[in-house]
């Protein structure tokens, strides 16, 4: 079962200076478990880098998401909002 990555799991993984880094990271090191995100997360996560890291942190952080390469990225779709 996949485990689900919001913003802020996503961020402590991110900058080395946040205070939960070090455990987010030991965290998704011993996950047995892929990992999942939303679109909409993605989206927030590379406005929230720009804002805190800079232009080039979140255009390397965006590719990986966008490319799939550290998540399985779920993409949200107008149907799944009328449902929610």
């Amino acid at each position: 079962m996949p485990i689900f990555v919001d913003t802020s799991a996503w961020y402590a993984l991110i900058d080395k200076t946040d205070s939960d880094h070090a455990s987010a990271i030991e965290f998704k090191d011993s996950l047995n478990h892929s990992m999942i995100t939303t679109n909409y997360v993605a989206d927030e996560i590379i406005t929230l880098v720009k804002a805190r890291l800079g232009y080039m942190t979140a255009v390397e952080i965006g590719k990986k998401l966008w490319n799939e390469t550290i998540t399985t990225l779920v993409r949200v779709s107008s149907s799944d909002e009328e449902k929610a």
